[in-house]
């Protein structure tokens, strides 16, 4: 069956009649088998996963979210918008006075607005 002195070796059989002990066995001498691979991982994974939840802080809040959310407090994208359309509507000849004269009169009406509902 060898072939120029060799032994063929089926690699299924084992090497050794020793036993593997199991997951919960002990052994021989009664100390605890060593911990398998994955219940390490496992072990881990729930020790991360507890250290994560004491831990845990909230994200602080984007800057691009928080500047939308202040230009939307103000209406500042309602006031650009209604801006743009008196322009194109209007075309005066000195656009940027004309937004800043347009301005002034938003200022005006919300101030007098904001007294008649005062008094």
């Amino acid at each position: 069956m060898a072939t120029d002195g060799e032994e063929r070796v089926l690699l299924t059989e084992p090497e050794s009649d020793t036993p593997v002990p199991e997951a919960n066995e002990k052994t021989e001498n009664g100390e605890d088998r060593m911990e398998t691979l994955s219940a390490k991982l496992e072990r881990f994974a729930e020790e991360i996963e507890e250290d994560a939840e004491s831990n845990y802080k909230p994200p602080t809040e984007d800057p691009y979210t928080k500047a939308v959310k202040y230009m939307e407090m103000h209406n500042v994208m309602q006031i650009f918008q209604h801006l743009t359309s008196e322009i194109v509507y209007h075309r005066p000849l000195d656009p940027l006075n004309y937004m800043l004269e347009e301005l002034q009169r938003m200022k005006d009406a919300r101030e007098k607005q904001a007294e008649g509902t005062s008094s």
